[in-house]
Formats: C-alpha cells, sequence, structure tokens
C-alpha cells in the first residue's frame, strides 16, 4: 500500500450535529477505527459513559455518514499519556477499504524518519496533506514530529488521530496525539507510535473475537473453558475467571500473543463447526508475522495434551466405511473396509493421480479382530467370500469397539458409509448395533448417537465424473452461507432426463415423495453424472407432514448448517419401542437419508483388494 491509497483508510470523526469534524481517526482492521481519545471526548460533548456512545464516521472521498460505537476509551490529561480510542462499525461500508497497516519506528527511524501526514486540518473537509521528520521520543513515550520546510503545515486541531506514514516501511508507525503549545510559529507535534498502542489494538482483537463467539458462546461453553485453562500460565496471579469476556481481557494481559494462542487451542477443540471458518480468518488476521498458521495449531494441540491431557479431545474424528459389492453380481456379498481418521480438518485424502492431496496426519486403516462375537453364525456358514447386509451391525460394532479404545466417545464420532448402489436406499442410521452387555440401540438416532453420513461407493469409480465433482464441491464451499432450499433441486415431478437437466446447476436434490432409483440412469445416477454433491430424500414418501418438516427443519437455514441440522434432528428423535415399525413413526428423523459428498474426505486410494475377511 502507497500512501495515497491509504487515504481511503482515513475517516472524519464528526461532532453530534454531524456539520463539523471534531478530528480524524483511521481503518486499522477491517469494521475497527482507530482515534485519539480526547477527539471522542470532544466529540460527544460529554466525558460521562463514553463506551457505548455512537458517533458518526464519514470515509476520505464519499460523504455517506457511517454510526460506530465506542468500545475502548482511555485518557490521560497530562503530556505524554495514554489518549486513544477505538470505534466499532457493525455495519461496515462497502466500500472495499483495506486497512492501514501498522508497523513500529525502529530505533534508527526515531530521528529523521521521513513522515507524511494526512488530516482534516481546523475541521476542513477538504483535508491536508504535511510532510516531517521525527525528532526523538519524549520522556513518556511519544515521538516528537517536526515539518523542516519554511512554507510547511504545523500539526494543528483537526489532525488528532490522524495515521503517520512512513514510506520507509510503506506503513503507518503511530498517529498524531497532540501539537506544541506556546511558540506559534514552531511546527512541532507529536505521535503515539505504534509501540503504545498495544493496549487499544489488544482491545480490538478481543472485541473482534467476541463477536464471533457471543452467538456460539451456550454451544461452546466448554471448548472455550478447555482453552482458557491450557493458555493460562499456572503461575499467572489474577483470579480465574468464568465469562467469557473476563477471560479475554485476562489473557489480553497476559502478552500479546495469548489470544491468538487462546484461539488456536479453542479450534483444536471438538464441535466447533459452528465458528470455525471465522476463528481461522482470525488467527490469520492477528498471529505473529513469523508464525506458520499450521505450526501454531500443532503447538497449541502438543500443549494442551501436556498441559491439560484430561481435556485433550479428538478434533473431528471420522470413522470412514466403505462397502463394496461383488464386482460380478453387484450384489452381495460385500468386502468391508474401514479407516479412522483421528482429526479430519488434517486428513490428507489420498487422492487419485491428477489431484493436489490435502495437508494433514492422514487415516489409519482398522483391521476387523472380534466382529464373530456379535453373530449367531451356524457352524457351517462360510463367510470368507464376503459378507451379507445383515452381517454389517456386527462389522460396525467391531470398529466402533477399536475407536473407543482410541479414548473417542461415539458421540463424538462422523461416520461416512460408501454404500453400492443396492444399499443406498437402506436405513443404515437405524441398524441397531450389537453390544457386549444390554440390547442393541440403533447407530444413528437417540441423544448420544454419532453423526451417520451416506455416500456413493460408485462415484469412487467414476473417473469422469471426478472434476465436475470437485467443481459442484468447491462452488457448495463458496455458497455455503447461502439459503438452503434453494441450492437444492425439487425432483418429485421430474423423470431422471429432465431432473440431469436441472441438476447441472445446482447443489443439491430434494426428494419428498418417492424414493430415489439406485440404478445408472436413476436418481442416484443423475446425482453422479452431474456431480451433485448432496441429497435429502424421506423413505417414507408422500408424506405432507414429513415433507413440511423437511423444508422447516432441515433446509430452512443457510447450507452450511444444513449437516448440523441433521444431526440435531436425529439426536432428538426418540428409538422406538421393541416392536414398532419405524414406518409407523410421524418423525423425520427415522425416515430421512443425507448424502454429502465432500470431494476431500474420501478413502485412502488403496487398490481394491479381494482378501479374505
Amino acid at each position: 500500500m502507497e500512501f495515497e491509497a491509504s487515504k481511503r483508510a482515513i475517516a472524519q470523526i464528526h461532532f453530534a450535529d454531524f456539520n463539523t469534524i471534531a478530528g480524524t481517526g483511521f481503518l486499522v482492521a477491517e469494521g475497527y477505527v482507530l482515534t485519539c481519545a480526547h477527539v471522542v471526548k470532544e466529540a460527544l460533548r460529554s466525558p460521562e459513559h463514553v463506551i457505548g456512545s455512537e458517533l458518526s464516521v464519514t470515509f476520505f472521498n464519499t460523504t455517506q455518514p457511517h454510526q460506530a460505537t465506542v468500545i475502548f476509551y482511555e485518557f490521560e490529561q497530562h503530556d505524554s499519556g495514554r489518549d486513544a480510542a477505538l470505534l466499532y462499525l457493525s455495519a461496515m461500508p462497502k466500500l472495499a477499504i483495506e486497512a492501514i497497516p501498522l508497523c513500529p519506528l525502529s530505533q534508527q527511524q526515531l530521528n529523521d524518519a521521513a513522515l507524511r501526514v494526512f488530516g482534516f486540518l481546523n475541521g476542513d473537509r477538504a483535508g491536508r496533506n504535511l510532510t516531517a521528520v521525527t525528532r526523538g521520543e519524549t520522556s513518556g513515550g511519544w515521538v516528537q514530529i517536526e515539518d523542516t520546510k519554511a512554507p510547511g503545515l504545523a500539526i494543528e486541531s483537526g489532525f488528532s488521530g490522524s495515521p503517520v506514514w512512513c514510506d520507509a516501511s510503506q506503513s503507518s508507525v503511530g498517529m498524531v496525539v497532540a501539537r506544541h503549545v506556546g511558540q506559534d510559529d514552531a511546527k512541532v507535534g507529536f505521535m503515539i507510535p505504534v509501540q503504545k498502542l498495544q493496549i487499544p489494538l489488544q482491545a480490538l482483537k478481543k472485541h473482534a473475537l467476541l463477536e464471533i463467539l457471543v452467538p456460539h458462546h451456550d454451544a461452546l461453553s466448554e471448548q472455550i473453558t478447555t482453552a482458557y485453562k491450557v493458555c493460562r500460565p499456572d503461575t499467572w496471579s489474577e483470579p480465574f475467571e468464568n465469562e467469557l469476556e473476563h477471560r479475554l481481557a485476562d489473557m489480553a494481559l497476559m502478552s500479546s500473543g495469548k489470544l491468538v494462542e487462546f484461539a488456536a487451542c479453542l479450534w483444536n477443540q471438538p464441535r466447533v463447526d459452528p465458528v470455525r471458518t471465522d476463528l481461522i480468518a482470525w488467527i490469520e488476521r492477528y498471529k505473529s508475522e513469523d508464525k506458520d498458521l499450521a505450526a501454531l495449531l500443532k503447538q497449541m494441540e502438543e500443549r494442551q495434551q501436556q498441559v491439560a491431557p484430561q481435556h485433550m479431545n479428538v478434533v473431528k474424528p471420522c470413522l470412514l466405511i466403505r462397502i463394496q459389492a461383488d464386482k460380478a453380481t453387484k450384489k452381495e456379498p460385500y468386502q468391508v473396509d474401514g479407516w479412522l481418521v483421528p482429526n479430519s480438518t488434517r486428513y490428507n485424502a489420498e487422492t487419485r493421480e491428477g489431484y493436489e492431496p490435502k495437508t494433514g496426519e492422514g487415516a489409519e486403516t482398522l483391521k476387523l479382530l472380534n466382529w464373530q462375537k456379535y453373530l449367531d453364525i451356524p457352524e457351517s456358514e462360510d463367510l470368507t467370500d464376503g459378507v451379507r447386509y445383515e452381517h454389517l451391525p456386527a462389522l460396525i460394532a467391531d470398529y466402533l469397539d477399536q475407536v473407543a479404545r482410541r479414548n473417542i466417545r461415539v458421540e463424538d464420532l462422523t461416520i461416512e458409509f460408501f454404500l453400492p448402489l443396492p444399499l443406498i436406499n437402506q436405513a443404515i442410521e437405524q441398524c441397531p448395533i450389537p453390544v457386549e452387555y444390554g440390547f442393541p440401540a440403533p447407530l444413528g438416532i437417540e441423544e448420544r448417537c454419532p453423526h451417520v453420513v451416506i455416500r456413493s461407493q460408485e462415484r469412487l469409480d467414476f473417473a469422469r465424473g471426478l472434476k465436475q465433482w470437485e467443481t459442484k464441491w468447491n462452488r457448495l464451499q463458496d455458497e455455503l452461507h447461502g439459503p438452503a432450499i434453494d441450492a437444492f433441486v425439487d425432483g418429485n415431478e421430474l423423470t431422471p432426463k429432465r431432473l440431469q437437466n436441472a441438476l447441472a446447476s445446482a447443489l443439491g436434490l430434494k426428494l419428498t415423495k418417492k424414493l430415489p432409483k439406485a440404478s445408472n440412469q436413476g436418481e442416484i445416477g443423475v446425482l453422479l453424472a452431474t456431480g451433485t454433491p448432496a441429497a435429502v430424500w424421506i423413505r417414507c414418501p408422500d408424506s405432507p407432514h414429513l415433507a413440511a418438516s423437511l423444508d422447516t427443519t432441515i433446509l430452512n437455514c443457510c447450507l452450511e448448517r444444513v449437516p448440523d441440522e441433521v444431526f440435531s434432528l436425529r439426536r432428538e428423535t426418540s428409538e422406538l419401542d421393541e416392536d414398532v415399525s419405524p414406518l409407523a413413526s410421524s418423525e423425520l428423523g427415522h425416515h430421512l437419508s443425507f448424502l454429502w459428498e465432500d470431494f476431500y474426505r474420501v478413502p485412502p486410494n488403496i487398490t481394491y483388494s479381494h482378501e479374505k475377511l
């Protein structure tokens, strides 16, 4: 950024009547304007109850005022004291304004560093430019600046709060705070260097993090507490805080990097999907430039393991189960493979040749060990060539036993089934999974169940469709915040051929009046042909009540929330009595099929094997 471009981020701070300018401010992050506290005090004309007060600001070369709320204010009357305020624009104007970069002055730059300043001299809306040089540090930490040219301008009223631009670093090195008083012809002023602005900048970080976390605080209270405990040193003398805002303020006092460490530790916690994207963007913005993001996340994960192993939870664990039909008959018997992905956010899916893999920790191949103990199999029955569908609950039970031995709770787990066409309409989440003691329970129904998602095994083998699938999935990521209902095509009245045309530009399929045909040219085949990554359908078709429930629960949200809404619905669905068929239930959770095809989360690319179970 150059000086002239930086002016777009400079703002007029108005008096309450909006007709005159009290001083200057500048954008230091999206939605945040930094200025002097004495400018805010004068603009409000009242020093009481400053925090929470509102002011009007107008950005350079624009006429539209924007409301800003005072979120930080620190003012000391004496010279060289603290004098800074932070304003928050909850509705940031869409002006493509880039925040002004900040860079501390070096020791060598404290004298004779060339500077440039733009501000609104004596409230003049046109603004004025002045040049100056540094003249050393004052006793209180301010830096003296001076215009050495005979016809130059002096620092006057209206420049307070202006960013001080340094061409050498192509950034702002401070903020104008005062002019020299007592010598009329002196063109001397003072700036607060960036080094002395860390308290308001920490307040900015804290407020931006609060904006992310407050709407989800109740759901994330356990994860927030864990991150706070991990990041809080044992030697810290301040009392243990219980309120979110107080916790963030506590860490802001510890060191400049503690808030970033807290956010990185929180990102490593399970079930933080609602804030994961915003959290990683916040970390990227406020971490130190010399800190690698991946290294920071790994560092905080390791620290949690050392400091608070009792709080260490696996992040987004996932169990991938691939079920392949007999290659000749396309039916039973089935070959089954399983992989545990301890941290799906770092999974390195070995995608096919020509596709760049993601970075991450990878997957652990699970071998079937003790599944036979869950079956009452006649000695004459031969299972060496594969298993029947009725045997799958025993295999799933074996995998879940192995997952549990790795200290992963079933309620934290996502299970993704890669199903062949003959099984795509099966109620896999309704499978009663056997246990050693007690009675079998449905896999994906009730309060403590895992998240169950179905995938298409045929999609993995459809080489010509890979690129289209990838393109659609990436488009889905770009449209995550759009309404889900608009992303799904209603395929109830469409023939498969017409549906294919409709799905060419859509991201999902919705069926409420019929089951999808699990054939090459049926609805499932059309999903593969069009690369469509999402589908929901009701296994009890032509029910107006269930159709309406699908629209008002699962699809009445942004696209990003659809998997979580399915998960929540199933967790709130009651298990049926032993003698009641799911078909008799009026709850959507007993009838809902959910397909969600993440292009990047696929089983490791191993060669199909005919090894015996």
